[in-house]
C-alpha cells in the first residue's frame, strides 16, 4: 500500500489500534479506487513487460514514477521467454517516463521487454488518499450512492468517483494512464 497505517493514524491523530483493522480496509479499498480512476497502480511494484514499439527511437512507458530501468531488449522468443539482444544505450525521462534510444528499434507488435521498478512519492497522491480515508473514516455511516460499496467490520461503506474532489480530480488526471499505450505483463525473460 501506498501510505502505512502509521502514516494513517498519525494524520488523523488516531493512536488506538482498536479501528486499525476498519482503517487498514478502508485505505486498500480508497486506494484500489484511486487506482482504478487513474488506472495505474500506486505501490513500490517490479515489472517485466512487453511492449509494441511503434516509433523507431521512442518509448513511453505506463506507469506513474519509474524508480530504475534494470533491463530493456529486443529479439524476443516469447514462447520461451528469452531474449538474444540487451539494449544499453538510451536515455531515461523519468518525469514522463520516455526512453529515447540512441539507435533505430525495429517497430512492432509487443517487441520491446522491459524490467524496471515503479514507485509514487507523490505528495500530491498521498494528500488525496488521506483526506479521502478521513472521509471514509468519519461519515461510515453516511448513505449515498456509490460505484462501490463494501461491508467492512459491519460497516457499509461507499466508495465512487464522486468522492474525488474537482480539484483532486483536475490533479489526479495529469497522472491517468493513457489507452493504447499499455505494456502487457509477463513472466521474466532470460537471456540466451
Amino acid at each position: 500500500m501506498l501510505l502505512s497505517l502509521t502514516e494513517i493514524k498519525q494524520y488523523l491523530k488516531i493512536t488506538s489500534t482498536t479501528y486499525d483493522s476498519l482503517l487498514t480496509a478502508i485505505n486498500t479499498n480508497v486506494q484500489s479506487m484511486i487506482e482504478g480512476f487513474i488506472n495505474r497502480k500506486l505501490d513500490i511494484q517490479v515489472h517485466y513487460k512487453l511492449y509494441s514499439l511503434r516509433d523507431n527511437y521512442e518509448l513511453l512507458l505506463d506507469d506513474i514514477q519509474i524508480k530504475s530501468i534494470e533491463k530493456i531488449a529486443t529479439d524476443l522468443d516469447i514462447k520461451n521467454k528469452t531474449y538474444s539482444t540487451e539494449i544499453t544505450e538510451y536515455i531515461f525521462n523519468k518525469e514522463v517516463g520516455l526512453i529515447n534510444f540512441y539507435n533505430s528499434i525495429d517497430t512492432g507488435e509487443y517487441n520491446i521487454y522491459i524490467e524496471y521498478t515503479s514507485e509514487n512519492n507523490n505528495q500530491g497522491i498521498k494528500h488525496i488518499l488521506l483526506d479521502m480515508i478521513s472521509k471514509k473514516y468519519y461519515d461510515v455511516d453516511q448513505k449515498r450512492f456509490g460505484l462501490n460499496s463494501k461491508n467492512i467490520m459491519n460497516e457499509n461503506i461507499n466508495f465512487s468517483y464522486s468522492d474525488i474532489t474537482e480539484d483532486d480530480t483536475n490533479f489526479l488526471k495529469e497522472y491517468r494512464k493513457i489507452p493504447g499505450l499499455l505494456g502487457m505483463e509477463v513472466d521474466k525473460f532470460t537471456s540466451i
